[in-house]
């Protein structure tokens, strides 16, 4: 006998939302109002890619800096209802490093494809540049 499939029928149907959070202190990174991310020389930063409002599944995370891709992962969740996950990246900033990089995560399941960034910075470039640490 095959098994029912999960009727998610019941389930509230809302669009699953992709941020970029400092998990030290969940600020969300990509928020238009939050500014360029500042990141020391010769440092490292973690960084969490969180989806909010997710259907049950395996989740593929792509970290991307500029058209790169660093890191891929993979979050299975399970439940009856809508899920959060998240997937976290630290990210190396070489003593050297002065130029203006994109971070993205990139966010892919059976059905659906989501994808954010934020622009990590020099803050010796950058003075105003909102510091992360």
């Amino acid at each position: 006998m095959i098994p029912p499939r999960f009727d998610d029928s019941s389930v509230k149907r809302r669009d699953a939302t992709l941020h970029l959070l400092d998990p030290a202190t969940g600020a969300v990174l990509d928020d238009p109002e939050y500014g360029p991310v500042c990141v020391q020389s010769g440092t490292t930063r973690r960084f969490e890619c969180r989806i909010q409002d997710a259907r049950p599944g395996v989740w593929n995370f792509s970290w991307m800096l500029e058209n790169q891709t660093i890191a891929t992962k993979s979050e299975a969740r399970t439940g009856a209802g809508l899920v959060n996950v998240s997937s976290l990246h630290i990210v190396t900033n070489p003593g050297n490093e002065t130029r203006e990089r994109n971070l993205t995560c990139l966010a892919t399941s059976s059905d659906q494809s989501l994808s954010t960034r934020v622009l990590i910075t020099s803050c010796a470039a950058h003075p105003s540049a909102t510091s992360l640490g």
